[in-house]
């Protein structure tokens, strides 16, 4: 009786191990809110007319939401650009930069904006190094 009582407790205790790590892997998640990075597959390339910015910015929320990418080149007038994406999916982002705009040591700053906000949602300051 002694041993069918350990394996019993044993069991038991697999099950709820068991069903706390299914419930961190599926539904935690999807209440947790924004748990990574909107801006997937950010890529800076040189070419030979100056640079290209590409990235895919994913939307995390659970619903359709609209966001504006600005993007500064020294502190100068942004670049901006607004998009709604549907939940779950991603926009691919794309912008060429003038190598005559850009000197040594210049900064490139990305902000993502979402919805109405004021703040930034996503914000990266991204190198150009000129050599």
């Amino acid at each position: 009786m002694m041993k069918t009582s350990r394996v019993t407790i044993a069991y038991i205790a697999s099950l709820i191990v068991l069903c706390v790590l299914l419930y961190l892997t599926f539904v935690h998640p999807m209440f947790k809110g924004r748990e990574y990075s909107a801006i997937q597959n950010e890529s800076l390339t040189k070419t030979a007319m100056g640079w290209t910015l590409q990235l895919d910015l994913t939307n995390p929320f659970p619903k359709a939401t609209a966001f504006e990418i600005s993007v500064k080149l020294n502190g100068s007038q942004p670049y901006t650009q607004d998009v709604t994406i549907p939940a779950g999916h991603s926009y691919g982002f794309m912008m060429p930069i003038s190598g005559v705009s850009v000197k040594k040591g210049s900064k490139l700053q990305l902000d993502v904006y979402s919805g109405q906000t004021t703040t930034p949602f996503e914000q990266e300051t991204l190198d150009l190094n000129t050599g």
